[in-house]
């Protein structure tokens, strides 16, 4: 049974368990017992419904939401509870949490759940659970939920969390942030949460001045909204925003600093999680720590900002159903130490991946990733000797991938890196494979506006558009230094060189590695400098594509039989339509009636066959047209209803 059916039969069993009290109450009425032998029915569990929002622990005479969890926990009435089983009814009402941190019984501090348990609240703007009354003054987390457990939360915001900072000066992991700022979910848990909003939360920061050997131990705490460890996350039309993950400690003595944590909205390390109707909003990971400063010798080295501005996937399988993943950043990177007799040291990078960033198995089906950007890289110090250098702003403003991520009927758009603007492979032999999507308006300081795939990966993208992105150097659509095949793709109105300092080429495309395109428009694209507006590097036909300019000087395209061609004297106009939604589920580039590009290849030929699709899903129909978009073939007629009397 969903959750909203439950939640709706729960509700009217109330008045229906009052209107039988009062029929057995009225005079006259005759209660005949049970015949004797027959079975005994199994008592029916009553959910413990919580009385007052004060947060007491044994103690007063009302039901608190601490004392109906630990009711549950022990399977047993605890302080002015009543009910049994596992199931917690919240009503509208703000729930604040009060004590220390760092118990672990369920007496303080955090909500500790050792239990199955399922709550349902009146509405996530109506019930509020919080661990502070606002972002700066919460007193621990909000929820500790202990290995092997399933929760389920509805209706629910969870809020103001803030899990506890590392210990200064520790020689092992105890100066690391802790994680979970929301909710920490422990081993071989389930998390559910349905329509909850997980908000401003916060994990721990890194303590200053660690000691310990290990370059993990000092970081901020992972998982700003949520943490989950080794588990299963289940959300559904859930929004998880302006979260944060903790700062990464400042470094010792002429020691460096360590990262900001890890996924400022989510973390998901190992495990699986499934997001549907789902909102990541304005969540940031935390910014690396400060370089210490040495009198003599060099000075230590910033620390790297944080991964996974809205979502952070270590080893995981991370599925997102029509969710939108909007306005993330990472953390900027920490400045180096200043040297008052030596090198300064190096700032720190800023963290990958501001909308999401991949270590693991991602899949995203009709989805948004929006607005996205990492941050800056810290500034070096100064010294006596040689300054140190300053750090790199980091990649893949929408999603870092290094691993395997499969995009379908999703837009990837506005998002802002140093390389990968939109999206970004690392050179590690990493997957990525695009069907129905658009890449579009996305900036990078570097290379690949739209896309950036490193040496030893492979892209394949299909049914796709790429228009609009900027690149301030090479790649403005598309940048391969690995493997890309391309398919039914349209790449148009894309800009290299956008700084116009003559230093990038390939406004469309540009191709270091083996690349390989068919049945695909590139054309109408830009560079600053003039040298390469369409195609830069060498590029393989699979016949059957569009090329306006074909005879850049370092463009190498060997046409093939059926390939259409133009040159920089006289360019080859595909007639595209502005980018809008012309049907389906993403944006695309609709054909002129007259483009060149309609109706150019037979059936059964590099893919052209009834039933196949365009980018919106609608069907081609031999002979089909170039690109992501299908030229409809026949034009709608519409006749006049007759009605017979």
């Amino acid at each position: 049974m969903s959750a909203k059916r439950f939640k709706t039969l729960f509700r009217l069993s109330i008045p229906l368990y009052l209107l039988v009290g009062l029929v057995l109450a009225a005079p006259g009425v005759i209660v005949r017992s049970a015949p004797a032998g027959a079975p005994e029915r199994a008592p029916v569990a009553q959910p413990f419904v919580v009385t007052i929002t004060t947060d007491e622990f044994g103690g007063g005479i009302g039901c608190s939401l601490r004392e109906a969890i630990q009711s549950v926990n022990t399977n047993a009435e605890f302080g002015g509870c009543t009910g049994s089983g596992d199931i917690i009814s919240l009503p509208a009402g703000t729930y604040t949490l009060t004590g220390a941190a760092g118990e672990d019984d369920n007496a303080s501090g955090d909500l500790d759940v050792k239990s199955n348990l399922t709550i349902y609240g009146a509405d996530e703007k109506t019930t509020l659970i919080q661990a502070g009354t606002n972002t700066s003054n919460g007193v621990d987390r909000v929820m500790h939920i202990f290995a092997g457990y399933t929760v389920e939360i509805n209706d629910v915001t969870i809020r103001y969390g803030k899990a506890p900072d590392g210990v200064d000066g520790a020689s092992d992991a105890t100066c690391t942030g802790s994680h979970g700022g929301g909710i920490y979910s422990d081993s071989d848990t389930t998390l559910i949460l349905n329509d909850c909003v997980v908000a401003y939360n916060r994990t721990g920061d890194g303590g200053a001045g660690c000691t310990s050997a290990s370059s993990s131990d000092g970081r901020g705490g992972y998982g700003g909204g949520i943490y989950v460890n080794n588990g299963t996350l289940t959300l559904d039309d859930t929004s998880v925003r302006n979260n944060e993950s903790g700062a990464g400690g400042d470094g010792g003595p002429g020691g460096d600093a360590r990262y900001g944590g890890f996924g400022g909205g989510i973390c998901l390390y190992n495990g699986e999680a499934t997001l549907t109707d789902s909102w990541i909003s304005s969540n940031v990971t935390g910014d690396g720590g400060q370089g210490a400063d040495v009198a003599s010798g060099t000075a230590g080295d910033g620390g790297r900002g944080g991964y996974g501005g809205g979502i952070h996937n270590a080893w995981g399988t991370l599925t997102l159903t029509n969710t939108t993943v909007v306005g993330n950043n990472t953390g900027i990177g920490g400045d180096g130490g200043d040297s008052a007799g030596g090198d300064g040291g190096d700032g720190g990078d800023s963290g990958n991946g501001a909308g999401i960033n991949n270590y693991a198995t991602l899949v995203v089906i009709e989805s948004v990733i929006d607005g996205n950007a990492v941050g800056l890289g810290g500034s070096g110090g100064s010294g006596t000797g040689a300054g140190g250098d300053d750090g790199y702003r980091g990649d893949g403003g929408g999603i870092c991938n290094t691993q395997i991520a499969t995009l379908s009927e999703s837009t990837i758009r506005d998002n802002v890196a140093w390389y990968g603007g939109g999206l970004y492979t690392t050179s590690s032999g990493t997957v990525m494979t695009l069907d129905g999507c658009t890449v579009s308006s996305n900036t990078t300081a570097s290379s690949g506006g739209g896309i950036y795939n490193g040496s030893g990966s492979t892209v394949a993208l299909t049914n796709s558009t790429f228009s609009g992105n900027d690149a301030n150097t090479s790649g403005g659509g598309i940048y391969n230094s690995g493997t890309a095949t391309l398919t039914f793709v349209t790449v148009a109105d894309n800009t290299a060189d956008l700084d116009d300092d003559g230093s990038g080429d390939g406004g469309g495309i540009a191709a270091f590695g083996a690349f390989t395109m068919t049945n695909t428009i590139v054309a109408v694209n830009y560079d600053k400098g003039g040298e390469s507006p369409d195609c830069h590097g060498t590029v393989a036909s699979g016949d059957y594509n569009l090329l306006g300019i074909g005879d850049s000087a370092d463009c190498t395209f060997t046409p093939q039989p059926h390939d259409q061609v133009g040159t920089a004297a006289s360019p080859l106009n595909p007639a595209l339509r502005v980018l809008a939604n012309y049907g389906g589920s993403t944006e695309t580039h609709a054909l002129h009636p007259t483009s060149p590009a309609v109706d150019q290849i037979p059936a059964g030929v590099n893919g052209c066959a009834m039933g196949s699709h365009d980018q919106r899903g609608a069907l081609r129909w031999p002979p089909c047209s170039i690109g992501a978009y299908e030229q409809d073939q026949i034009e709608s007629v519409y006749l006049p209803l007759v009605v017979r009397e």
